[in-house]
């Protein structure tokens, strides 16, 4: 009823046992996708509570939700305001975690990654990168997530990135350089990336685990709307070339942006295609699932 759930959004932090609020955020989270509550309680909700939660799991968790209902079910047109906020609650989180801490190093994460849509966010990005907070050791993994968050805004340039990889030149550093590279907003570079990714046995599992979120960088994906607009087109081709591990990937990883359009697209191919393998059509099902599910939710909230 409305009264406990505004109870449970107001009061989840004062949870004492860490199951029953980890069960408890999972309830309110299936609640956004079930468009039975507002998105944005949800995030505010996590933004007011995330900072005293003291599981590292649930931290995790709720702070990758918020960053998935901004950039999946807010409205567009409130989408850039949701951005800012969450960028700043962030920031706050950050300064009030405890030095050296799981939940330090978890918000630090998440604040880079918000970092690739708020344009906002560079001064703490390259503040945590040059001059880092007392008790967070940027290792490899953060630094190389904190340059692809400013690579997505283009704030840093491919010389800069390569100078990094100097300085890392290891497997997960390569890996890492690729998905910044991925994610500059050069529509060339975008292009001939999609164009090795969907070359059959151009790029290993890992390779294209590193591409594919940076060709996906919200704030550029624009650029490679050709490539959207012939996935599904090109699906069967895919699924024929390459290695299954592979097919899954680009199958998924470059489905188009959700929108009406696409999701009548996608339902005219599982018409049109009744023989196509199963295991393709059970991924494009899902896919058209996911779709239709986060227009449901987008119209809840508009």
């Amino acid at each position: 009823d409305p009264i406990s759930l505004r109870t449970a959004l107001e009061r989840i932090s004062s949870l004492a046992e860490p199951l029953t609020r980890a069960i408890l955020w999972g309830q309110l989270w299936g609640m956004v996708r079930d468009a039975r509550m507002p998105v944005i309680d949800y995030v505010h909700a996590v933004e007011m509570h995330a900072s005293g939660e003291t599981d590292a799991s649930t931290l995790t968790t709720i702070l990758a939700h918020a960053r998935q209902a901004i950039e999946h079910y807010v409205p567009t047109s409130a989408r850039a305001r949701a951005r800012e906020r969450h960028a700043a609650a962030l920031d706050r989180m950050l300064a009030q975690a405890a030095p050296g801490s799981d939940a330090q190093l978890i918000i630090a994460r998440a604040a880079a990654t918000q970092g690739s849509v708020t344009c906002a966010s560079e001064p703490l990005l390259r503040a945590l990168l040059s001059d880092p907070l007392e008790g967070l050791q940027v290792g490899p993994d953060l630094r190389w997530s904190l340059l692809i968050g400013l690579a997505a805004q283009n704030f840093v340039t491919r010389e800069e990135l390569d100078e990094a990889l100097a300085t890392d030149d290891t497997m997960d550093g390569r890996l890492g350089h690729l998905q910044a590279l991925a994610s500059l907003p050069d529509a060339d570079l975008k292009r001939d990336l999609a164009r090795q990714a969907l070359t059959p046995g151009a790029m290993s599992n890992a390779q294209l685990d590193a591409v594919i979120p940076g060709l996906r960088q919200p704030e550029s994906r624009d650029l490679i709307a050709d490539i959207d607009a012939g996935h599904l087109d090109r699906l069967l081709e895919i699924w024929n070339q390459h290695p299954i591990e592979i097919s899954q990937r680009l199958v998924n990883g470059l489905f188009p942006e959700t929108s009406p359009e696409v999701v009548a697209a996608t339902g005219s191919w599982l018409e049109m295609n009744q023989q196509a393998p199963g295991a393709l059509r059970r991924l494009v099902r899902e896919a058209l699932d996911r779709a239709e599910r986060t227009l449901r939710v987008r119209e809840y909230n508009a």
